[in-house]
């Protein structure tokens, strides 16, 4: 148990736990995106579950701890590609996980933030969670509240223009600005906070 207890968070970090763990995530993630799902599939329920405690045992390490945040964040921009891979493997419910390290690791820090637009795999990131709002659009989950609020903190900290410009990336090298599908989710989200926000501004007439 490490979830907001700064010690037990640190001696994970120097214990290593984070890496034997982004191994065996990384091994569970090939393992059930090269395995057809018709194929063991009592077998394939408990691989879910086994990812599902590891990635959530990773944003216990990191929940309210900017220190480790600062070294864990950058590591999975750098030498690992894992919070891609489970992005891609999980399904919407099991995908809250690796959503809500993204969110620990990104809320109120504009910094933090730039990888996800600055970086080739945070743009690809970036894209997947675009891709997982538009099927959960239209029903209220937790997969879509926490992708929300990852958009909405990187809207309050003046990042929409890098986050349009990051959408459109490497998608016509002769075009530096390109009208994607991932663009309309982003602006649909936008549209939504837009009208919070007036709501709650709005008095209430009993």
């Amino acid at each position: 148990m490490c979830a907001g207890m700064p010690h037990n968070q640190r001696r994970a970090w120097e214990e290593n736990l984070h890496e034997t763990a982004e191994e065996m995530l990384s091994y569970q993630c090939s393992w059930l995106t090269t395995t057809k799902r018709e194929a063991c599939m009592v077998l394939r329920g408990k691989v879910v579950k086994c990812v599902n405690m590891g990635t959530q045992m990773l944003a216990n390490m990191m929940t309210c701890n900017p220190e480790l945040q600062g070294k864990m964040w950058p590591h999975f921009f750098k030498d690992s590609d894992l919070l891609k891979q489970l992005l891609i493997t999980c399904d919407c419910e099991s995908s809250r996980y690796v959503l809500m390290c993204i969110h620990n690791c990104t809320y109120k820090d504009s910094q933090q933030c730039l990888y996800l637009t600055q970086t080739p795999l945070g743009r690809d990131i970036l894209k997947l969670m675009l891709l997982r709002a538009s099927e959960t659009l239209s029903s209220a989950t937790p997969t879509f509240d926490i992708i929300y609020s990852i958009f909405s903190n990187m809207i309050e900290v003046d990042l929409t223009p890098r986050i349009m410009e990051a959408l459109s990336y490497g998608k016509d090298p002769c075009r530096s600005h390109v009208f994607c599908e991932g663009h309309i989710v982003f602006l649909k989200l936008l549209d939504g906070m837009v009208d919070l926000k007036g709501d709650s501004g709005r008095e209430v007439v009993g």
